[in-house]
């Protein structure tokens, strides 16, 4: 009977360790996604301690809710954690809602298909490469940092410089890696 439940417990330990989430819920858009309870709320992760591995990835316009229903209890959706969404190339659109005020580090690194993030101004921490590989970022809040890995933010880009509009009046970001540069 010891063996038994050792292997009863092993098991359940295995099975345990592969998930990182606590739950999952359908967003507005249509997609499954992935919840960690954390202080104050939740906050969307990846499905498994692999990433993504053979979960169905979100695609196309995904919009992170403001809160998710578990048990019969609401909670609010207050961050987007660490990798959450690495790799999903398939995404093209993100809005984030008003409740999250986190992103995590390469939250959406590698995901080449997303074009545009709407990104509301309760987001006060964004990690770094959160958007490494982003082409186009709108932005309304007030964390410091960017363009956080993005390519452009709220302007256009040429070469290695961002700028505000395409008037290109005015200079927002270097995004080169130079010690030596030459601002147009």
């Amino acid at each position: 009977m010891k063996r038994l439940l050792s292997l009863f417990i092993a098991i359940t330990a295995c099975i345990q360790m592969s998930f990182a989430y606590d739950f999952s819920a359908v967003a507005p858009s249509g997609q499954t996604l992935y919840y960690q309870f954390v202080s104050g709320g939740v906050s969307v992760t990846y499905p498994s301690n692999g990433g993504w591995g053979y979960y169905e990835k979100p695609t196309g316009h995904l919009t992170i809710p403001d809160s998710v229903v578990y048990g019969g209890n609401y909670y609010l959706v207050i961050g987007i954690g660490y990798d959450a969404f690495y790799g999903c190339s398939g995404l093209t659109s993100v809005t984030i809602t008003n409740s999250v005020t986190s992103i995590g580090q390469s939250a959406f690194s590698g995901c080449s298909g997303l074009t545009s993030v709407t990104i509301p101004n309760s987001v006060t921490s964004i990690g770094s490469s959160a958007f490494s590989g982003v082409r186009h970022i709108e932005y309304y809040g007030i964390s410091s940092g960017a363009p956080w890995g993005a390519l452009s933010m709220n302007g256009v880009t040429d070469g290695d410089f961002i700028f505000s509009n395409s008037n290109k009046d005015t200079l927002t970001a270097y995004v080169g890696a130079g010690s030596t540069i030459t601002i147009p």
